[in-house]
Parts: structure tokens; sequence; C-alpha cells
């Protein structure tokens, strides 16, 4: 009875060891990566004899201080470690969260004005939709809770699966979208190519002579500007005009051009101008209005005989195709 006494004294006096987790890693790991758990204990009245390490999901891993394992299943585990001394008392469980798969499946499902399947061409300034969606596949056991949106251009745009922008800077932008789930595992990135055109500009500069008359030639300037210093094409046309290849429409790489006026043109006419980039990326019209005035027709008659000091009479007979006789001016002195 006195050795069974003394056996209960020395359990109460015992003191728990004290176990602590020195490091797990990685943190976060995909299935089938070795993670190497590394825990300490120690005891202020005796020695460690065994160890416990312990998973939410998997159960007890292992009795070593230190060990490896790779076979732990996906998700979030709750990790325990715990030891025990000399005298069959063990510490207080200390604990540590890791993540083993389940890595978010990000996706870009559009992007507004673009086939995803190769560089997509914008203008600048247009209004730009882009949609996002992400899920853990590899279990139920996680959540999406972020996303993250960015250019390699501009950085970052937005942090929702869906946003707006008409912001984005000039030039080619790889746009990366990713998703974050409630265990820190981020998705791999998802991408796609935009390149952000500029819009190029065009002014008519000249058309000469204006007005003119039937038959002549009216000589057309005009001026183009293309943001990224690409290469334009002029597009010229007109409803009721022909230029110089007989046709309503004219393209060309230079800036100038001619309309081949006629008889049957007589009146007003538009002339529109637009530039087009080296993507299709058209100007708005610029236009300049023209006047193709026919002359008055006029005859005069008078006698062509008088004796000296005889008042004369002087008739003239005027007609105008596009508009009315306002004036007339005899010149008795022209050779």
């Amino acid at each position: 009875a006195e050795g069974l006494a003394v056996y209960y004294e020395r359990q109460l006096d015992n003191q728990a060891p004290v176990a602590t987790i020195e490091s797990i890693t990685p943190s976060t790991a995909l299935p089938g990566t070795p993670i190497v758990m590394n825990g300490s204990a120690v005891d202020s009245d005796g020695e460690i004899i065994d160890y416990l390490w312990n998973s939410s999901k998997d159960g007890n891993l292992s009795n070593e201080r230190i060990f490896t394992v790779s076979n732990l299943t996906l998700g979030l585990h709750v990790i325990t470690f715990s030891a025990q001394d000399n005298e069959g008392r063990w510490s207080k469980e200390v604990s540590a969260n890791i993540g083993v798969g389940d890595f978010p499946e990000a996706t870009i499902d559009s992007v507004s004005g673009c086939d995803l399947s190769s560089v997509c061409v914008i203008s600048e300034g247009v209004t730009i939709e882009f949609d996002g969606s992400a899920a853990s596949t590899a279990s139920n056991d996680t959540e999406i809770i972020g996303y993250h949106w960015s250019s390699d251009i501009d950085g970052n745009l937005s942090d929702q699966m869906s946003f707006t922008t008409s912001g984005l800077s000039l030039g080619p932008h790889t746009i990366t979208f990713r998703a974050v789930n409630d265990i820190g595992f981020w998705s791999a990135n998802a991408t796609v190519s935009l390149l952000i055109n500029g819009v190029p500009v065009s002014d008519i500069i000249s058309a000469d002579p204006n007005p003119v008359q039937p038959g002549e030639d009216i000589f057309l300037i005009a001026s183009g500007n293309d943001p990224d210093g690409g290469s334009l094409t002029y597009i010229w046309s007109s409803d009721t005009l022909l230029f110089a290849n007989n046709q309503n429409l004219y393209e060309s790489q230079d800036n100038g051009s001619k309309i081949v006026t006629s008889e049957s043109d007589v009146g007003e006419h538009d002339i529109y101008l637009r530039v087009v980039d080296s993507y299709g990326i058209s100007s708005e019209s610029s236009m300049v209005t023209v006047q193709i005035l026919s002359p008055p027709l006029v005859s005069a008659q008078c006698d062509t005989e008088a004796s000296l000091e005889q008042d004369l009479l002087f008739n003239a007979i005027a007609s105008d195709k596009d508009g009315s006789i306002v004036r007339y001016e005899w010149d008795f002195d022209s050779a």
C-alpha cells in the first residue's frame, strides 16, 4: 500500500511535457508533394519517449519527431502534435493548418468584342466587359473568396469576378485573372491577350478649286494621324461625284485624290473621307462640300451700223442653269 501511495504521489507531481511544432514545409502543397513535419518537446522532470502527429482528415500520421508524408488527402488539414514523457503523461496538443490540393480553377469566360482564341483588337476608349469564374473542383471543403484581375501594362484592374473598364492604356496587354479559396490557395493564371488600338483621325485640308466650273478637276488633300504610328489607308467617297478611277469610291495610301466633274454635276456635292489603320479601325468621317457652278449663258444684240451721234440700243439675253441673273456688265473697251 505504501508503494502504491508513492506511485500516485509521483504521478500527481509529474509535470506535463511541452510540445512545439517547429515547422511544416510546405504549408500548402499539391497532392503527392512531400511535406516535412518537424516538432520538438521538452519535459522539465523527465524525458520524452513518444510523439504523436494527427490530421483532422487522415487521423494518426506518425510517432516520429520529424517525418515526411506525401499521401495526405485533398483539403484543409488541422495538424496536431503532442509528446509523451517517461511517466506516461501527454502534453497539450499544438496545431497548425495546412492545405493539400484543391486549388481553384479560374476561367476567363468572356471579354466583350473578343474571340478569346486569338489576340483581340479593341479601340482605345471603348468600354470592355470582363467576365470570369472560378471553382474548387477537387473537393467540397473550400469555397472561392476572392478574385484578381491585372494587366501587365496597367497593373491591378479589379478584385471582382466581373468588371468593366474603358481606361486601358494603348498597346498590347496580357490580362491575367486568378481566384483564391478560403485556405489561401490561388488558382493558376488564366490569361487573354488584348491590343488597345488608337483610333485614327482624319481631316480634309483642301478641295481646290471650290467653287469649280463643270469639266474642271477638283484636287483633294487630306491629313491622317494614327496614334499607334501605323500606316493608314485613305478612303474617299461621294454619292454623286466620280473620282479619277471613275468610281464613287477611291482608296489609296496617299493623302490626295481628284474629282472629275462634268456638265451633269452642276450643284452642291458632299465628299467624305475616313482613314483606316492596319487593324481595320476607322476614323470618324470628315466632309467637305464643293460647288460646281455653271457659268451664265449670254448673248448680246445691237445695231451693226450707226451714224455719228445716233443712239444705239444694246440688248442682252442671259440665263443661268443653277441660279438667277443678278447683274449685267458691259465692257466697250475689250479687244
